[in-house]
């Protein structure tokens, strides 16, 4: 398996592609928005989805972000 397809570009996707390109296989995710959306949106995220989210790299841009 050299090339793989996600559908969906949610949280689960995108670490599935993280994941699978730091083992060198090739990620190309596709979703139905075909640009960010973000008005009147918002995002929660646990204290321990955050350290799930650390091997990942991750966590700490989200960090970043965060509010």
């Amino acid at each position: 398996m050299n090339n793989v397809i996600i559908i969906g570009g949610g949280i689960a996707g995108l670490c599935a592609a993280i994941s699978l390109q730091k083992i060198g296989i090739e990620v190309k995710v596709y979703d139905k928005n075909t640009e960010p959306t973000v008005a009147g949106t918002g995002i929660i995220i646990a204290p321990n989805a955050m350290q799930a989210l650390e091997p990942y790299g991750i966590s700490e841009k989200i960090k970043k972000f965060g509010n």
